[in-house]
């Protein structure tokens, strides 16, 4: 295995719960311009890049407004599993 596919990146997952998942999709993207967000196959908000940075301004938010979280975690992960998840799941390779 190269180099290449031994990287790991650091990610910001954020498990919430008590509204709509696609309603606090689009809270976090309108009202805090949050860009660098998915919603993962485990139904689980990803948030990567810059906006991983913006975790502690957020969950402030959040917390201000009520609604509740379960978990709030960094992890790394394999540049793969990232890739495939971004496309849509599936094996690469």
């Amino acid at each position: 295995m190269s180099a290449v596919h031994r990287i790991l990146h650091k990610k910001v997952i954020a498990s919430l719960f008590s509204l709509p998942l696609d309603s606090m999709f689009s809270l976090l993207k309108e009202r805090l311009d949050v860009s660098e967000i998915l919603i993962d196959s485990k139904n689980r908000i990803r948030l990567f890049g810059k906006d991983m940075h913006r975790i502690e301004e957020i969950n402030s938010y959040l917390i201000q407004n009520n609604i509740p979280i379960r978990q709030i975690r960094i992890e790394e992960e394999k540049l793969e599993d990232y890739f495939s998840e971004l496309i849509g799941g599936g094996e690469i390779g």
